[in-house]
């Protein structure tokens, strides 16, 4: 597996409000698809958060000729999963947008999400799927 993570500018990967995160998964694609390897990924979450959590899935798509699949969680006690910087320990809210799309050998995972006090009460929070999306997929193999 391979990673890179994004944060804003003026903050930590231990403390982030926003996050925007690729991963890749060698050779995946043929073994498990997009939206097996998501119901996965949302039960290691579900372990992880100490809340409330929520799974929606939103469907497959196709995205630039390769299977995908999206959905959303939520949780509204996330630990801090990147520890290292004092004072941080307490569980904030938080929400995701997760991609999985099979290319030809592997599976990448594209993830955008939000955390904060705001969103440490997920029960009235309906979120709806994406009316449109772009993307341009010729890169991944």
């Amino acid at each position: 597996m391979f990673s890179a993570e994004f944060v804003p500018a003026q903050e930590m990967l231990a403390h982030w409000s926003s996050l925007y995160c690729v991963q890749g998964f060698k050779a995946m694609a043929q073994r498990i698809d997009p939206e097996a390897f998501l119901d996965g990924f949302a039960e290691q979450y579900r372990h992880t958060c100490e809340g409330e959590m929520q799974y929606q899935k939103l469907g497959a798509s196709e995205l630039g000729g390769k299977a995908s699949y999206s959905a959303m969680l939520t949780c509204d006690k996330m630990p801090q999963t990147h520890r290292g910087e004092q004072g941080i320990d307490k569980p904030v809210g938080e929400i995701g947008h997760y991609t999985v799309i099979a290319g030809k050998e592997d599976l990448f995972l594209l993830h955008q999400s939000a955390r904060g006090e705001a969103l440490l009460s997920l029960s009235s929070l309906k979120v709806a799927p994406p009316i449109e999306r772009i993307a341009d997929m010729s890169g991944l193999r």
